[in-house]
């Protein structure tokens, strides 16, 4: 790790509020941060993984199903504690 020359800056209670970092340095930081941006990119390119899945179901139908399977299980539970006489909980 680089070196960084720090200034903590502390509240009344001497709780750390801020760091005071020198130009310089925080010119350094900016350039590892955008080096580390620019990598990260590069490695999430998901053009590798292209032809890879082999989807059985469309994915929209899929989404529509398993919506439609939510309201029909929370409609039939709403029917089946109109029929109960025991109070819902």
């Amino acid at each position: 790790m680089l070196p960084f020359h720090k200034k903590i800056v502390t509240d009344e209670e001497m709780r750390p509020v801020a760091v005071l970092i020198d130009y310089q340095d925080w010119q350094k930081i900016e350039k590892i941060l955008e080096d580390y941006q620019a990598q990260q990119k590069e490695e999430l390119n998901l053009d590798k993984y292209a032809g890879v899945i082999k989807l059985t179901q469309d994915p929209l139908e899929y989404q529509q199903q398993i919506r439609y399977d939510k309201v029909g299980a929370l409609r039939d539970r709403l029917l089946w504690d109109q029929h109960t006489t025991e109070p819902i909980n």
